[in-house]
């Protein structure tokens, strides 16, 4: 499965993160259109080059690049190595004005998509290797019966990046911003329930994470929808819910409700 198409931004991280917040706005600024850099790197969560060519990258002066290292470096918000490249450059540890001239090479590494991204990989390789192992019992002469979808869907092993864990950990960390005490579940089970509504249901992921976010949101529907079991069963319903919204009955989609014009607070 190839990589999604975006990745999680975590709203409250990025406007709580006191590490982050003490950072200029062009240092913030610099360090949102990396993130999106890293995403599509072939190392995610990870760029590599030099000061002059990051700037390059990224469409800011070496200056500005270099107050985004050393403000990265003192913020500790992204983890920053600095390399000279020539033995005659020197580097102050914790400022980047380097002597060459936006040469020295510079690796900044965002932890978050990096593990994830490991995470990811090494969730491929282990179902790879399970599914090495799965026996071969050779030529099978007679009749053969094979197993239905739902025992398929049963043993099936979700990768990390697949829109069913996705979807999952969504509602999960919604939840987390609701009650910090939440237990977290196992995702493998949660993810069956999703695939059941993308596979049986018929819904589109797109549905499933606006209802999700939707739910997460309504004063009632919060405290309700737990598990993934329950969003689908009460899917219907909210969905409904959702068409009622009074900015709906004004001509509104859905989709609006939850991208600007609807004010995101939770109903009585």
């Amino acid at each position: 499965m190839g990589k999604p198409p975006a990745f999680q931004f975590y709203v409250g991280d990025w406007l709580r993160d006191p590490q982050l917040r003490q950072a200029s706005f062009a240092t913030r600024g610099i360090w949102i259109d990396m993130l999106a850099y890293m995403w599509t790197a072939p190392d995610p969560g990870r760029l590599s080059g030099t000061v002059k060519g990051l700037a390059r990258m990224i469409g800011c002066t070496i200056p500005e690049m270099e107050t985004f290292i050393s403000e990265a470096q003192g913020c500790k918000f992204a983890e920053v190595e600095i390399v000279p490249t020539q033995q005659n450059v020197t580097c102050n540890a914790n400022v980047t004005k380097c002597n060459g001239a936006g040469n020295a090479n510079v690796t900044v590494t965002n932890r978050r998509m990096f593990r994830d991204a490991k995470d990811r990989e090494n969730i491929r390789l282990r179902v790879q290797k399970h599914r090495q192992k799965k026996p071969c019992n050779g030529i099978v002469t007679g009749d053969v019966t094979l197993p239905s979808s739902s025992s398929s869907s049963s043993s099936k092993i979700f990768l990390s990046d697949s829109d069913e864990i996705r979807l999952s950990e969504l509602l999960f960390q919604l939840m987390v911003e609701n009650n910090p005490g939440a237990k977290k579940p196992n995702f493998q089970t949660w993810a069956k329930d999703i695939d059941k509504m993308l596979r049986i249901d018929k819904r589109t992921p797109e549905e499933i994470d606006m209802v999700i976010r939707w739910s997460q949101k309504d004063g009632f529907w919060f405290k309700n929808i737990l598990s993934t079991s329950k969003l689908r069963k009460q899917f219907d319903q909210m969905w409904l819910k959702i068409q009622k919204e009074p900015n709906t009955k004004r001509g509104k989609t859905p989709e609006d409700i939850l991208n600007g014009t609807w004010d995101g607070s939770r109903g009585s």
